[in-house]
């Protein structure tokens, strides 16, 4: 008999973001604690914003989805992968998101001008996503309307 609370086998990559996603959730940064103190359950402005939410292949820190708002904390891992961070930003604009990011030192010491940014972002329409670029002889990747991707529903 299987042990219940062994961790699962997982037959697809969505799978393993979720997973991986929960772990994130559990194993906050304080920066990234203190933030979500204040945008949790509806506190913010009444905007249901996400943690540690799945996008495609990445896990964004936190987003507002019907505005394709994402929020990026760095911290000091950061400037060991910035061409990371900026192939993943380039594929999130692209995409359709708004990409706001803080260091992890903005929110320790300024979460009110934080939020404030954060807000504004919320509240302004939400981007258009860029057409992917189209190599020659390849025929275009843009989803159809209402197709996911990346877990959230495209316009």
């Amino acid at each position: 008999m299987p042990n219940p609370i062994s961790p699962r086998k997982h037959s697809s990559t969505s799978a393993v973001l979720a997973d991986r996603a929960r772990e994130l959730r559990r194993a906050m940064t304080p920066a990234e604690y203190k933030l979500w103190s204040r945008l949790r359950a509806h506190r913010f402005h009444g905007l249901h914003i996400r943690r540690q939410h799945p996008i495609n292949r990445f896990i964004v820190d936190f987003c507002y989805v019907p505005n394709r708002v994402v929020i990026e904390l760095d911290g000091e891992t950061h400037s060991e992968q910035i061409e990371y961070d900026a192939a993943r930003t380039e594929w999130l604009n692209a995409n359709g998101y708004r990409v706001l990011r803080f260091t992890n030192r903005e929110v320790m010491h300024n979460v009110e001008g934080v939020l404030e940014a954060i807000r504004e972002a919320c509240e302004a329409h939400p981007p258009k996503p860029t057409p992917p670029k189209r190599e020659r002889g390849t025929q275009s990747q843009t989803p159809v309307s209402g197709e996911i991707l990346g877990g959230c529903a495209h316009p």
